[in-house]
């Protein structure tokens, strides 16, 4: 299954390119939040500081155009899990790959991509995720497609909540 995540020469270079474009346009990347549910208390909103929030989108957007991709997956995961669309594809492209020494993990790869692709996003976003689901044999589609779902439903656009920690697993959300 690993060898299915592998990227062709072609997406890999179209990818790095828009890379480098959506790094400087992190810094205007916009997030849609609903507003916390019932039971979420009012520490979920007291936690966010929006200086640092965009800072950290800096910080992983630039360890990353770096290609120090190990540095970079702490701040990127804590931004992907608040939705931002660039964040959750490097996430994705992190786990794909395993570059820098990070594990290699099909299912966080696969979840952090469909998620970045679903709802508005890059395009560029969207045909990478498309081109990669493309590649995987249908067999394996509805497991993938529960994946996707898991992690629309918790940091997908419109429903995240922005509290400054969280208990998931550092993988798969």
């Amino acid at each position: 299954m690993r060898s299915l995540l592998r990227p062709h020469w072609y997406v890999v270079i179209a990818l790095a390119s828009w890379l480098g474009n959506a790094a400087r346009a992190a810094d205007n990347e916009v997030i849609e939040v609903s507003d916390p549910p019932a039971d979420v208390g009012s520490e979920a909103r007291s936690d966010l500081n929006i200086e640092l929030v965009y800072e950290s989108l800096r910080k992983g957007g630039r360890l990353y155009k770096e290609r120090r991709y190990r540095e970079a997956l702490p701040d990127l995961l804590v931004d992907a899990r608040r939705g931002f669309k660039f964040a959750q594809a490097c996430v994705g492209f992190i786990y794909q790959q395993g570059p820098d020494g990070v594990p290699r993990n099909p299912e966080a790869a696969v979840g952090w991509l469909g998620v970045a692709a679903r709802g508005p996003t890059h395009p560029e976003i969207r045909n990478y995720f498309d081109n990669l689901w493309q590649r995987i044999p249908e067999a394996y589609h509805p497991s993938f497609t529960e994946i996707i779902d898991t992690f629309e439903e918790r940091y997908g656009t419109g429903r995240t909540v922005f509290p400054a920690t969280s208990t998931a697993s550092p993988a798969l959300g």
